[in-house]
């Protein structure tokens, strides 16, 4: 980076290390530089959302995993990330919307949703206990 401080693939890779270590707001800086260098980089969004999920700042992990569904609308991890944070934001309505849209995407969505302790505060929901139930008949 000294020798080449515009090159994102490598701030990218300080970030993932930085994570690797748990040196969370440092990774997340480094996520940052490569964004910045990079805007549409989806791997640098979506780690930064799972940093900031780490820390516990969901509205902010939200934030980074809508970006990245801006250049990858498709992403089941995505969609089903963005469930957990407003699980345990408490809101169920966003949070099973979300879980809806991973589920469509993807049907393995449903295996990890049923025993997710980020599901946890909404798991006895009639909604969330339907979804799981009717979408479990398809798999």
């Amino acid at each position: 980076l000294e020798l080449k401080p515009d090159r994102e693939s490598a701030w990218y890779n300080k970030g993932l290390v930085l994570d690797n270590l748990e040196r969370y707001p440092e990774a997340i800086a480094a996520y940052d530089k490569a964004l910045e260098l990079k805007p549409d980089r989806v791997d640098a969004w979506y780690n930064k959302g799972n940093v900031l999920y780490d820390l516990e700042r969901y509205p902010e992990a939200l934030a980074a995993y809508d970006k990245a569904l801006e250049f990858q609308p498709n992403d089941d991890n995505l969609w089903y990330n963005k469930a957990c944070c407003y699980a345990l934001l408490g809101n169920v309505d966003l949070a099973l919307e979300n879980l809806r849209v991973a589920i469509n995407l993807n049907l393995e969505c449903i295996e990890s949703a049923k025993n997710d302790s980020d599901f946890e505060i909404i798991r006895a929901n009639e909604s969330f206990r339907g979804l799981i139930a009717d979408n479990n008949q398809q798999v």
